[in-house]
């Protein structure tokens, strides 16, 4: 199976998109969006990882780390969506 990467299916998609200026802007914007939105989430999984495995002496507190986790999860889903998922896990 060939497997592409991240980046590799960006410059296709935009590749693909380049005849129609108005749509290959969309995917660009959404494209920009996304990474930084992976970005994001790296940032908290690397402290997250820190905190959890490394236990440094530098790493953010419990409850820091908690709040970052919650915003992050928020910009990436919406909060509604998270207030959602909140609910369910509550549930179970």
């Amino acid at each position: 199976m060939n497997v592409k990467t991240y980046p590799e299916m960006n410059i296709e998609i935009l590749n693909i998109l380049d005849r129609d200026d108005g749509v290959r802007a969309y995917a660009a914007q959404r494209i920009r969006e996304l990474e930084q939105d992976n970005a994001e989430m790296l940032r908290v999984i690397q402290e997250v990882y820190k905190k959890h495995h490394m236990e440094l002496e530098d790493a953010m507190g419990w409850d820091e780390l908690g709040d970052l986790i919650h915003d992050t999860l928020s910009n990436v889903m919406g909060q509604g969506e998270l207030n959602d998922w909140i609910e369910d896990m509550e549930k179970d």
